[in-house]
């Protein structure tokens, strides 16, 4: 009898262990999937940064449906990633894959603004081109009211200006009110839209076209930011403060 006991003790004991085993993998199941998930996402920061284009690829292929959910710690998608390395193929890539481009990360700073934010200003343009073509908006402000339109009159990048009023997004009052704060800039702007208008009519004959137009490479740019390959993740407020404090009146909100 008292055999009996000692075999039943033993049993109890046995199953006991096993039930808090189970226990201990099922708590611990959600924790290695979301630890495998985050891993497997955060790489796709580090290939945007190492510009490898077809591991890029692979990955939205395998994420097409997710493209706008997959972000890093400050909610910064891949193509805001990707524009501010300046891998402009990248960004190509993300386009073609449907990334939202009105997207702004956890400090309201969208793909177009660091587009606008680049050095020097033709390189600055050609990532900008290529967000207004999907429709970027160039008035998504900042949490600090900090457009990329008005971001574009800091940088003193009158071609970049002139190419986002294109866009037909800004009212009339917008402008004036910005433009009446750099009023040595609009000096430049208005004659150069004037080019842009007449090369726009003559285009169909082979001659200049907007984006053909050279571009002072001395425009100052107050503020900008080496872009860092190595970071995953863009820490853009010191760079914003100090253009904050350029001219803090000229950056009021506005819209």
């Amino acid at each position: 009898m008292a055999l009996l006991l000692i075999l039943f003790m033993l049993f109890l004991n046995l199953h006991a262990g096993n039930f808090r085993n189970l226990l201990t993998i099922a708590h611990a199941q959600p924790n290695t999937i979301e630890k495998t998930k985050a891993t497997g996402e955060s790489d796709i920061f580090s290939l945007i940064a190492e510009n490898k284009l077809t591991e890029c690829e692979e990955f939205l292929e395998a994420n097409s449906t997710r493209v706008n959910q997959i972000v890093n710690s400050k909610e910064q998608t891949g193509l805001i990633v990707a524009v501010y390395h300046g891998k402009l193929e990248i960004v190509k890539l993300f386009l073609k894959h449907k990334c939202t481009v009105h997207l702004s990360d956890s400090a309201g700073y969208s793909a177009l603004w660091h587009a606008v934010n680049k050095t020097p200003e033709d390189t600055a343009l050609e990532f900008v081109n290529l967000l207004l073509e999907h429709n970027a908006d160039p008035l998504l402000n900042t949490l600090s009211s900090f457009s990329p339109f008005l971001l574009a009159f800091k940088k003193q990048y009158p071609v970049v200006i002139t190419r986002l009023k294109e866009t037909g997004e800004l009212q009339t009052q917008t402008i004036n009110t910005i433009e009446a704060k750099f009023p040595n800039l609009v000096s430049i702007i208005r004659p150069l839209e004037q080019v842009l208008s007449r090369s726009r009519s003559l285009s169909c004959d082979g001659d200049l076209l907007p984006d053909e137009i050279s571009i002072n490479s001395t425009n100052s740019s107050p503020g900008s930011k080496n872009n860092d390959s190595s970071a995953e993740i863009i820490d853009i407020e010191s760079s914003s403060a100090e253009l904050l404090s350029d001219d803090e009146d000229a950056l009021s909100p506005l819209v």
